[in-house]
Parts: C-alpha cells; sequence; structure tokens
C-alpha cells in the first residue's frame, strides 16, 4: 500500500436533490472529485434518481427535469471545474448555483486512484441503502468558507493533541477549539463508526481558548456549565453509571442545564482526559470568530454540537440530553 505521502490531496463534494428549499431535506444525486495536482476532476451522477423517488415519492418529483438539472450541472462542473485549484473554488461555485441541486461542503481526500475514489465514494455516498442527508442550510445557502475559514480548518486538523500536552498551555488567547475522538471513541458514545474525520465538538472562545474555555470541559465540577460535558454524559450514562441532579442541587431549576453526581463526574472527566484530543486554532487579529465557527460548523457537522448547525445526529443528542434533564427534574436529594 502506498504511503499518504504518495498520494495526491484533492477535495469531494456530494451533489444533492433539495426539492424543498425550506425544508433542508436532501436526496443525494452525485458526487464531484477534484485533483489539482493531477489534474483531475470527475463527476459521478446517478441515472435512475432511485433516492429522490424513494424518499419524496414518485408523484412529487419530475423526473425529466431532474435529469435535465442534472445534466447541466455536470456540463457546468467540467467547464469551471478545470480552473479550481482549491476547496474554496468549489464552494464559491456551489454559492452561486441557485436551483434544486446544491453541493454539500467540500471534504478532503488523499489519492492515487481518483478515478477507483470516485467510484467508491459514489457506490457509498449515493448508491448506499441510506442516501438522505440533512443539510444544515438550505441547498443555495450554505454557509461560505473564507479563506481565514480555511486557515482555521487546517489548524483544527485531526488528529489534535493529549491533553498533557505542552503546546496546549504555552498558546493561549481568543480562537477555536476542536475536540477528536477514535473510532472506538465514536463507538463508545454509540454515535456508530465516524462516517470521515470530523471532529465530535467545535467550539469558540472569546478571551482565552486554553484557560477559560477548554479546561472548563475538562474539569470536574463543571459539567453544568459545560454543553460539551453534558453532551458526553448523556451518551456516556449507562457505560460510566452516571446519574444526573441539578446544576445547583440546593436550588434545583434549569434542568437543561443538568449536572451529574460527583463520584460520576469525575468518571466523566478520567474518561475524557483519556479518550479525547484537542486541536486549537488561534485568531490571529479582531476577525469575529463566530462567522468562522458557523462556517465550520456547516462544514464539519459535529456530533456533539448542539446549537448553530442540525446534523444527522441532532435527534439523537437531543433525545440523550432530554433523559438526563428528566432526571435531574426528577432528583430527590
Amino acid at each position: 500500500m502506498a504511503s499518504s505521502s504518495a498520494k495526491a490531496k484533492g477535495f469531494y463534494s456530494i451533489i444533492q436533490f433539495v426539492p424543498d428549499l425550506d425544508r433542508c431535506e436532501g436526496a443525494n444525486v452525485g458526487v464531484v472529485l477534484a485533483v489539482p495536482p493531477l489534474g483531475y476532476l470527475g463527476v459521478r451522477l446517478s441515472q435512475d434518481n432511485a433516492a429522490p423517488r424513494r424518499f419524496f415519492g414518485p408523484d412529487g418529483i419530475d423526473t425529466g427535469r431532474l435529469d435535465v438539472a442534472k445534466s447541466g450541472m455536470k456540463s457546468r462542473i467540467l467547464h469551471e471545474g478545470v480552473h479550481w485549484t482549491s476547496a474554496e473554488d468549489l464552494v464559491h461555485f456551489s454559492n452561486c448555483e441557485g436551483n434544486h441541486l446544491g453541493l454539500v461542503p467540500p471534504r478532503t481526500i488523499l489519492t492515487e486512484d481518483p478515478e477507483a475514489d470516485l467510484e467508491r465514494l459514489y457506490l457509498r455516498l449515493v448508491e448506499s441503502d441510506n442516501p438522505r442527508q440533512i443539510l444544515s442550510q438550505p441547498a443555495d445557502r450554505i454557509a461560505t468558507m473564507t479563506p481565514l475559514s480555511f486557515e482555521a480548518k487546517a489548524a483544527l486538523a485531526p488528529p489534535g493533541r493529549t491533553l498533557d500536552d505542552p503546546e496546549l498551555i504555552t498558546r493561549d488567547g481568543p480562537g477555536l477549539y476542536a475536540i477528536y475522538g477514535s473510532p472506538d471513541v465514536w463507538q463508545q458514545l454509540g454515535l456508530g463508526p465516524p462516517p470521515d474525520d470530523r471532529p465530535l465538538y467545535v467550539g469558540k472562545a472569546e478571551e482565552s481558548v486554553v484557560r477559560r474555555d477548554v479546561h472548563q470541559h475538562f474539569r470536574t465540577g463543571k459539567t453544568g456549565s459545560s454543553t460539551v460535558r453534558r453532551s458526553l454524559a448523556a451518551f456516556l450514562r449507562r457505560p460510566l453509571q452516571l446519574k444526573a441532579q441539578p446544576r445547583n442541587p440546593a436550588k434545583p431549576d434549569h434542568f437543561s442545564s443538568y449536572s451529574v453526581d460527583k463520584d460520576g463526574d469525575a468518571r466523566l472527566t478520567e474518561w475524557m482526559r483519556a479518550n479525547l484530543r484537542l486541536a486549537l486554532w488561534l485568531r490571529p487579529d479582531d476577525h469575529e470568530l463566530r462567522p468562522i465557527e458557523s462556517a465550520l460548523l456547516q462544514h464539519w457537522q459535529p456530533p456533539l454540537n448542539g446549537q448553530g448547525v442540525k446534523t444527522p445526529y441532532s435527534g439523537m443528542l437531543s433525545s440523550v440530553r432530554k433523559s438526563m434533564a428528566d432526571e435531574a427534574r426528577a432528583w430527590k436529594p
């Protein structure tokens, strides 16, 4: 097997058909793969429109018009894509598309055989049994990845650093952070196998990315004030035998901001420090962090983020957190 250093870096995107832009529900109908270092650009489209007909019903879709739209998009991609040198170019192309076909935010791929990889991507993402995805925004309003967003994305790339890495202590300031877990961690959380190398959670810190934000998430006794700790506690409730309780037992209220029992909170911290890794990006100037964070949330769709993005994991996250909130509400001293 060739090493990753022998492979060329490219990017791919799923082509989705979104009949109702307000509902943001799309069926995968194709894949585009670009590998500029190899001069490769390929588009693979569904021929039978099986996914749109299966999910939206045969009577609600004009397959003839859909075929024309797909053919038109393919022609535009092949015409303009020869000039693409980075994923930003694909994002710009996507933002200029205004019909019911859209491109989801691109993802990076290393390849030595683009044609074979395009076929594998098509079979996995379009011809699979469950090609339906929920977009966080309508297809023609996908968040724009600016150059600064791409800079942040590169700095926050996996696998991240362990919590005792000196780099996490010596660098600090306003910025973004990403929390990563291995495929085994995804399985422990009940999320299933990770679809790619996306982080579990992305957050921002307006003042101190290390002292005030990251360290709070990894500190026992902070579950009531840490969104990511509450999400992890909800998924690890049974494996770690965690018991939800009000954040302030002396004045029980705001049960959605639940905490967990003292011993369980210590077990949660131990699990987090043993299993999770961090990546940091420090803001280089006074740019506003929220648009950059928002673009990365739309791009990655991390499963533990409950606000600012709707992901395929949002329903599951809401359900397990509601169970914890209900247990906190029923808590007795």
